[in-house]
């Protein structure tokens, strides 16, 4: 099965406003070195993660703890209109979404 078959991601839960975004993984999949990205140029790469069915990636500057990363970028989303794209460890994209199209 493809990671992008097995995936189950939450971003229904994308708080745009108070910039963070909930990822569920439902299939215990090894996320190092997958990238999300928004619709400009800022990326963020996963780096070794402890396994976690639920975590969330706050935009904001922090430290990374069991469930909860940091981007430290301060702002990223745009509040009017934007997307989301992830890609697995080999660049293919597993998830897509976008608002205020």
């Amino acid at each position: 099965m493809s990671a992008a078959s097995s995936i189950a991601l939450l971003l229904g839960a994308c708080n745009k406003n108070d910039e963070y975004v909930v990822i569920k993984d439902s299939c215990g999949l090894n996320f190092e070195n997958w990238e999300i990205k928004d619709e400009s140029t800022r990326d963020y790469t996963f780096t070794a993660l402890q396994k976690a069915e639920r975590f969330i990636l706050y935009s904001e500057k922090g430290v990374d703890n069991d469930g909860e990363l940091y981007w430290g970028r301060g702002s990223v989303w745009n509040d009017d209109k934007d997307s989301i794209f992830i890609r697995d460890s080999q660049g293919l994209l597993v998830y897509y979404d976008s608002y205020g199209y």
